[in-house]
């Protein structure tokens, strides 16, 4: 491959990432900090909850290590409240939105983690 077609294949990869992400007018981007992730499946689990959201456009991050989710939403249907209330009653972890003054949203204590344990049963890993 010539060089000239591989920088053509790099820049066209890099064009169709960066416009995944792209959020058109009357969209937000929610970013979350959700305390309690600690694995692939509860990453699974959470992703699970946020499909059956309405209103979410798309789900961009869900990061158990980082304990970050980010997801794009139509301010129309749906606000980052409501993702964060839902998604703290759904899956028992502590929800906050990350940029907003609003205090943390407590989870639901009868939620099961992603093992299907109670939360006051699921041991940190």
């Amino acid at each position: 491959m010539k060089i000239n077609q591989w920088v053509l294949s790099i820049m066209t990869i890099l064009l169709v990432s960066v416009s995944s992400f792209a959020i058109e007018p009357g969209q937000s981007l929610v970013n979350l900090k959700v305390k309690g992730m600690r694995c692939g499946g509860c990453e699974a689990k959470v992703k699970s909850v946020l499909k059956d959201v309405k209103g979410i456009v798309s789900i961009e991050t869900v990061d158990a290590s980082e304990g970050k989710v980010s997801v794009v939403i139509d301010d129309a249907k749906t606000s980052d409240k409501k993702v964060a209330t839902t998604l703290a009653d759904k899956t028992g972890y502590d929800v906050k939105i990350t940029d907003s003054a609003t205090n943390s949203i407590k989870g639901n204590t009868k939620a099961a983690c992603c093992s299907g344990k109670s939360k006051a049963d699921c041991k940190k890993k």
